[in-house]
């Protein structure tokens, strides 16, 4: 946890403002994502490109082939180990484009979002509610029908998406906070004490005395499928990104880019030589 935070923290995301969105779909689809991982790529492309096209129209100076620059995480237990299969997305908080500097080479530019209020979110997770539901019908998990229905349930119909947790650009505490959080295992080491000579439980601080109990039965049933958290980088910070302008193939390690800052192609190839990035 504490490692994969800091190197994000250091190598991968620039200091630029961080927001967290995290997405959870009904019960119903969530026993199809939890083995799927074909499924759960579909329903995280699904959600960074209507969260990609928010912040596009957020983003003052952006044009459409702006992108964004994200780290998911797929958790899949809650904080009881409870299965709740849902998404946490570290997504910089505006887009990137292709700009060109002075000397007209290319760079990019970061255009940052404002005015991002809960009514922007309610509309993305209504775009994403259609699209996730439409997609589980297409791969014959629901039928039409259940999809309706699902479609037409009341109060975002299972689905949940969250946008309030943000840190800003100049905040490296509070990003390396946020990605501990997000990397963080289902339960601590420091956590699990001895109950009695075959039973090791999780006490958490203020948990009732019932609760160990019942935490501690679901540990080694479930532990071979939670020791760690799915973590991917993905937009601009992918390693296999598409480029934006021309000075190579997407950005994966930490660079010095403020709102609106541009810099040339020679610059990016100079600083993937200097972190020791060869492409090839």
């Amino acid at each position: 946890m504490v490692e994969t935070a800091a190197h994000l923290s250091d190598h991968v995301l620039p200091p630029l403002p961080l927001r967290q969105w995290v997405l959870a779909v009904p019960k119903r689809l969530r026993y199809f994502l939890h083995d799927d991982a074909v499924l759960q790529g579909v329903v995280v492309r699904i959600l960074l490109r209507a969260i990609e096209r928010c912040l596009r129209e957020h983003s003052p100076g952006s044009s459409a082939a702006a992108r964004l620059g994200a780290v998911v995480f797929i958790h899949r237990f809650g904080s009881a180990l409870n299965t709740h299969f849902h998404f946490h997305c570290c997504i910089i908080d505006g887009v990137f484009a292709a700009g060109y500097a002075v000397d007209a080479a290319a760079g990019v530019v970061f255009h940052a979002a404002s005015g991002l209020a809960a009514a922007a979110v309610t509309t993305v997770q209504a775009q994403v509610r259609q699209r996730v539901l439409r997609a589980f019908i297409r791969h014959g998990l629901l039928d039409q029908r259940a999809g309706n229905q699902m479609g037409g349930w009341a109060h975002g119909g299972g689905f949940a998406l969250d946008a309030s947790v943000r840190s800003a650009g100049a905040d490296r505490a509070g990003r390396e906070r946020l990605l501990r959080y997000c990397a963080r295992p289902p339960f601590a080491l420091e956590h699990l004490h001895q109950h009695d000579a075959e039973l090791d439980i999780a006490q958490r601080s203020g948990m009732g005395p019932h609760r160990p109990h019942c935490t501690g039965c679901r540990i080694r049933s479930t532990y071979h499928l939670v020791r760690r958290n799915f973590c991917r980088a993905l937009g601009t910070l992918g390693w296999s990104a598409q480029p934006v302008g021309n000075f190579g193939s997407g950005l994966d390690q930490a660079w010095p880019l403020r709102a609106g800052e541009r810099r040339s192609a020679d610059f990016f190839e100079e600083w993937k030589v200097n972190i020791g990035i060869d492409r090839g």
